[in-house]
C-alpha cells in the first residue's frame, strides 16, 4: 500500500512537468524565431558568436516539445503509471 501512495506523486508530477515542459519551450519558441530574424548572437566572440546558431536551435526544440508532450500523455517514460494501474 505505501508503495501505491509513493508511485502516484511521481506519475501526477511527471504529467504535469511534461505539460509545463512542452508550455515552457512554445512560449520562448517565437522569441528565438525574432533573435534569429535580429541576428544577434549571444556573444561577440568565440563559439556562441555565429549567427548560424541562432537558427540551428530553431528545429532543435521541435523534438523537445515533442518529448515532453509524449511524458505528458504518459509514454514517455516506462514507469509513467501508478503501481496500482499497471496491468500485470
Amino acid at each position: 500500500m505505501i508503495g501505491d501512495v509513493r508511485s502516484k506523486p511521481s506519475w501526477i508530477s511527471r504529467n504535469v512537468g511534461g505539460w509545463l515542459t512542452a508550455a515552457l519551450l512554445l512560449a520562448v519558441w517565437p522569441a528565438n524565431f525574432q533573435q534569429a530574424l535580429d541576428g544577434r548572437p549571444y556573444s561577440r566572440t568565440g563559439a556562441l558568436s555565429s549567427p548560424a546558431l541562432l537558427w540551428w536551435r530553431l528545429p532543435l526544440q521541435v523534438p523537445m516539445i515533442l518529448m515532453a508532450l509524449r511524458v505528458a500523455s504518459g509514454s514517455g517514460a516506462p514507469d509513467s503509471a501508478p503501481a496500482a494501474v499497471r496491468p500485470g
